[in-house]
């Protein structure tokens, strides 16, 4: 405010502009990166897990501008994965392990399946009994008897659980050689 007198004189005065200090707006931004893991077990039943990471990066604006200035994105890790044991079974692969995950990550997914293992061998044998039995009919009307048993066997193999066999060879026996007692006046037939 200026007083005016007779004395003044005309004035121009010229007014610019300044920009004042942008002001600058901070934030994040966050990005997930899931690792899923199927575990197909034997039982047909599929177990997922996942291994979501979320990595994040902090950016600097201009209020009411739409360009950002991004710093660097974080690194996560997926933890190392064992597969459950199956009785008989062995999974494929046995254990997933541990990732760097970074912004260039993909999400990704394991499957694990599991394998019969080698089947267990059963070993066993069979046996047989053979028997020669020899009746001695006396003159006087007693029979003597005499049984020759002789048991055979063989061996054999077959997969846990399965009613199929292999079987190797029987063994041989013998039957010992009989003579027929002797009777006065008689003559055994056959001897």
């Amino acid at each position: 405010e200026v007083e005016v007198t007779s004395e003044s004189l005309d004035a121009v005065v010229d007014i610019y502009y300044r920009a004042d200090e942008p002001a600058i707006v901070e934030g994040k931004e966050e990005k997930t990166i899931t690792r899923t893991i199927n575990v197909h077990l034997p039982n047909g039943e599929v177990q997922t897990t996942k291994q979501p990471v979320t990595l994040e990066r902090k950016y600097t604006s201009v209020a009411g501008s739409d360009e950002k200035k991004y710093g660097p994105w974080t690194v996560g890790r997926w933890e190392s994965f064992t597969a459950p044991e199956q009785e008989g079974y062995t999974a494929i692969p046995g254990a997933v392990d541990e990732v760097e995950v970074t912004s260039e990550s993909l999400d990704a997914v394991v499957d694990i399946y599991y394998r019969a293992d080698e089947p267990a061998i059963v070993e066993g044998k069979e046996e047989k009994t053979i028997t020669r039995t020899i009746n001695v009919h006396l003159p006087n009307g007693e029979v003597q008897t005499t049984k020759q048993p002789v048991t055979l066997e063989r061996k054999y193999t077959s997969v846990a659980d399965s009613d199929e066999k292999k079987y190797g060879p029987w063994t041989v026996g013998r039957w010992e050689s009989f003579t027929a007692p002797e009777q006065e006046g008689y003559t055994a037939i056959p001897g």
